[in-house]
């Protein structure tokens, strides 16, 4: 049933958002112009899917854009997403691609943010609020609206529009106190919080235009989407008295986080995960990973629960971390990248066996448990080393799901086991290219070390590689030169002989 209908002229589209996450309503946003049509829907306020009528939002090119699925592999996945519509596009591109449970999970997430986000491009229109939801609704996939309206205001409201919205709330801001612990819903980190002090005090819309602690489109939509969401008073007249002082909260620590090694010290769960703040969670669970908490203990779980608590545990942090909203704050990033992993080896029988040999070592030389998993059907398995090669498995898979910093992490293991890997090295090139926010910097150091492994290894990858950056550097000549010698070397390389297909037809 239609509960409310109006224009996005009528007030900030944020504020209508806002609005339904304050009350915590369930239901569905509609919202359309002449030309595009976005669908929000919504369970206790917060984003559970979007769905968007832009081209430029289909599932398959947002995994391509997020570097998630090879461009070689569009017009395949296009016929085979327009030919099995009984399946979900995730789901297929799961699929062929081999993406796991937890890759394809952040892809929807993905997914549903951008979709949400982009309803704050359209400036005029109508919508509806009804209570009943007419869009397909993914497990675990809720998304905090505060995170959504910040994002959305931050990329959507272009040229003066941002400003002049923000107009409409007033010309004086101030923050309220009791927000303060709901700021990392928001996506903000320490890098906001110079900003924070000053809307403590409360800062006038003028002065915000002065400000330097942020590029001048963060600035406002940090105010805006606070004001949007009731956490920022907004005045058009008249001062805020200043609050007391308060003191600006330590850094989350980041030291110490070991990269490439396996957790497995014991640590006592003295305090549970749940009911936490997302601050607090993000603060207690870089303490576990520094600590060098096992697995389990990571997650709140006791030591060799089955899979069922595993995934349990995991889809209930994915809730609270967000790290498709708030990429800013690289410590929720980091945390969510390493339960990740925690969730992807405890769910998977070979990988769960191989890790409890390890730590079995590593505790001492405790046995490994007999049964691994209550809800396991298999024989208990051999403890046995993690070998190079094994690494440089994880570290493709993790690839192919564009988990890059966790491709690092086992590439760098793996080459500490052997240090004579030289295709393991090639893909840690790659990976660390991928990584790397700038790719130009990193260009002339990328090739340096693939054209080396292309000497030392015994396949064509390293060649591949070199292909990948100059296309993506667009030196499209150059890319065509090193994927016709990958043919030279393997005629049946198929994402070779694709990549071959595009740029004949760019390079005349």
């Amino acid at each position: 049933m239609e509960v409310r209908r109006g224009s996005v002229e009528e007030r900030p589209w944020g504020a209508t958002l806002g609005a339904i996450a304050a009350r915590r309503l369930t239901g569905q946003v509609t919202v359309a112009d002449r030309a595009t049509c976005y669908c929000i829907a919504f369970a206790d306020g917060h984003v559970i899917a979007a769905t968007s009528s832009h081209p430029d939002d289909a599932t398959l090119g947002l995994a391509i854009g997020a570097g998630i699925v090879p461009a070689g592999l569009a017009r395949e996945l296009t016929v085979m997403i327009a030919t099995q519509r009984d399946r979900s596009d995730v789901d297929i591109i799961a699929r062929h691609i081999g993406l796991d449970d937890t890759a394809a999970l952040l892809l929807r997430r993905r997914m549903v943010a951008h979709r949400a986000t982009r309803s704050f491009a359209l400036s005029n229109g109508r919508f509806t609020f009804d209570d009943h939801m007419s869009i397909p609704i993914s497990p675990c996939c809720e998304l905090d609206t505060r995170a959504v309206v910040y994002r959305g205001a931050r990329h959507h409201l272009v040229g003066d529009r941002l400003l002049s919205e923000l107009a409409r709330f007033g010309s004086h801001f101030a923050l309220r106190k009791e927000a303060l612990d709901s700021l990392a819903q928001f996506g903000f980190g320490y890098r906001e919080a110079p900003l924070v002090d000053k809307l403590l005090a409360g800062v006038a819309l003028r002065e915000l235009e002065h400000a330097r602690e942020l590029d001048q489109r963060s600035v406002y939509a940090i105010v805006y989407a606070l004001t949007a969401c009731g956490a920022c008073d907004a005045r058009s007249d008249g001062v805020v008295a200043p609050p007391p002082p308060r003191p600006r909260p330590p850094p989350v620590p980041s030291d110490g986080f070991a990269e490439g090694t396996v957790r497995g010290s014991p640590l006592a769960t003295s305090q549970p995960l749940s009911g936490m703040g997302r601050r607090k969670l993000i603060a207690e669970l870089e303490r576990r990973i520094t600590a060098g908490a096992d697995y389990f203990a990571l997650l709140g779980l006791p030591f060799a629960a089955p899979r069922a608590d595993v995934r349990n545990a995991y889809l209930e942090l994915a809730k609270q971390l967000h790290p498709d909203l708030g990429m800013r704050n690289e410590h929720a990033l980091r945390v969510f990248v390493e339960v990740g992993k925690a969730f992807s080896i405890l769910t998977d029988v070979a990988r769960r066996a191989a890790y409890f040999a390890t730590i079995g070592r590593d505790d001492g030389g405790d046995a490994v448990p007999e049964t691994l998993d209550a809800d396991a059907d298999s024989k208990p398995a051999v403890p046995r080393t993690i070998t190079a090669e094994e690494r440089f498995r994880r570290a493709e898979r993790a690839m192919g799901s564009g988990a890059y910093r966790v491709a690092i992490d086992e590439l760098e293991t793996a080459l500490q086991l052997d240090a004579e890997h030289a295709t393991a090295r090639a893909m840690l090139a790659w990976a660390r290219f991928c990584e790397a926010p700038n790719k130009a910097d990193v260009a002339a150091r990328t090739r340096e070390i693939l054209k080396q492994a292309a000497t030392a290894a015994g396949d064509p990858l390293p060649l591949f590689y070199l292909g990948r950056v100059e296309r993506i550097l667009a030196n499209n000549a150059e890319a065509l030169g090193y994927f016709r010698r990958v043919l030279a070397v393997d005629p049946n390389h198929a994402e070779a002989k694709r990549e071959v297909r595009v740029l004949e037809r760019r390079v005349k």
